[in-house]
């Protein structure tokens, strides 16, 4: 479960650059070279396009209902205006267009939320893009989507782009990020792809201008990639992942980053009439971030997954010590003193808070007409931990009822113990096509 985001962001003069220079010319020298090589076959893909082609579509109407319970006294508590309960319905349609090399896809959403008496009707896109293929081997790609890879479950370091995958609860629908893709597939086990992001879309990422070289292989019992990325006033940053099947039943995987640290407002005492400061710690070197597991598939099906993660970007012992110091100082404030102060440290807090964590997920097989999985996450330097439950029945074809269910346990020193105690949430969708 991820903290509540809010609009509080460091007011930080980046003065770090573009890390290597190199980069971002050799990004639009391999879009321009895969778009050189495809200009033979690129006016002909869209001549050949004409006409209605043929188009399919599918919806869901998700209705849900939530119950967040922030711990008392907390933080979190004070700042979020975190309601008891939200109900929400939410419609998402899906249509796509596919002509002979070319398609387009739309998943537009229309949500409907009330929460303590207050009701609010959005409509967005969550995704749309258009594709097309004018040669054997190369894809272009442009629009909102969500761009997602790397075997782990509970954690993405090797992702740039998008840390969270969504794998907890398959019920949430992530948003996207504003990008350009340029594929090639050179042969069944290489591939290279270009990627140009233009805009922040409707995921809460970093940076609105990331660009990104993505290597592919995959072999017989095992696959890799590699990314090199960049982004304005950030270093470059290089990931990667690699999976190997060992047996039927046995799978090992690790993923890794080195990145930037984020940019994180962190108290010291100052001659504020709150009697503190925030500050921005030095961010001048890269950090590693990386996991390992592994995942066991027992006879029945159902899997076990193991994964422990290192993050150097996080906090010490001393750091998140200071913090709950600053945290319970400032909560005894009166209200509105110390608010502006307390949601800046929130929601610019390192994640994964503490250096070191494990988790474990015990979860059945997909293709069922009930699906459920329990994990459990734990910090191994900060203590505290998470649990977390979902469980899906399909009730016919077309309807399914669901639920999911998190407790955090842990002091003020730890990341599980800084705000919501638990969360909960049932529901049902309906696939009328």
């Amino acid at each position: 479960m991820t903290r509540p985001h809010h609009e509080v962001r460091p007011a930080v003069d980046h003065a770090a650059g573009w890390g290597w220079p190199g980069l971002r010319a050799a990004v639009r020298r391999l879009v321009a070279a895969l778009a050189l090589g495809a200009s033979s076959g690129f006016t002909p893909a869209l001549a050949a396009s004409g006409g209605l082609g043929s188009w399919s579509s599918r919806a869901e109407i998700v209705g849900s209902w939530e119950q967040i319970r922030p711990r008392e006294g907390s933080a979190l508590a004070r700042v979020a205006g975190l309601p008891d309960s939200t109900s929400a319905i939410e419609l998402r349609p899906e249509v796509t267009w596919t002509f002979p090399r070319t398609s387009l896809t739309a998943k537009p959403r229309l949500l409907a939320t009330a929460a303590a008496g207050d009701r609010e009707v959005v409509t967005q896109l969550d995704e749309g893009w258009v594709r097309l293929r004018p040669r054997t081997g190369l894809s272009l790609q442009a629009g909102r989507e969500v761009l997602l890879w790397g075997p782990a479950t509970f954690w993405n370091p090797s992702n740039p782009f998008f840390a969270e995958n969504n794998r907890a609860n398959p019920q949430r629908a992530l948003g996207g990020i504003d990008l350009g893709r340029a594929r090639w597939q050179f042969n069944r086990a290489w591939s290279a792809t270009a990627i140009a992001q233009f805009g922040r879309g409707r995921a809460a990422v970093a940076s609105a201008h990331r660009q990104g070289i993505k290597f592919d292989w995959i072999g017989e019992s095992a696959s890799a990639a590699f990314v090199a990325a960049t982004a304005p006033h950030e270093r470059a940053s290089v990931h990667g992942w690699g999976q190997a099947t060992v047996n039927d039943a046995v799978i090992v995987y690790g993923e890794a980053g080195w990145s930037e640290d984020p940019a994180s407002f962190f108290p010291e005492p100052g001659p504020t009439p709150t009697g503190w400061s925030l500050v921005v710690p030095d961010r001048d070197a890269r950090r590693i971030k990386a996991i390992v597991g592994g995942a066991y598939t027992l006879m029945s099906g159902a899997t076990v997954t193991v994964e422990v993660w290192r993050n150097d970007a996080a906090w010490g012992g001393d750091r998140r010590r200071r913090v709950a110091e600053a945290l319970r100082s400032l909560v005894r404030q009166p209200s509105g003193i110390a608010d502006r102060q307390i949601g800046g440290i929130l929601t610019t807090l390192p994640e994964p808070y503490g250096r070191h964590r494990a988790g474990v997920q015990f979860a059945n097989a997909g293709d069922v007409r009930t699906a459920w999985l329990v994990r459990y996450t734990h910090g191994l330097d900060e203590g505290g931990g998470e649990w977390l439950g979902y469980l899906r029945r399909d009730l016919t074809d077309a309807l399914q009822v669901w639920g999911t269910a998190a407790w955090q346990h842990g002091d003020d020193r730890s990341g599980y113990g800084l705000g919501v105690r638990s969360a909960f949430s049932v529901g049902l969708t309906w696939m009328p096509w």
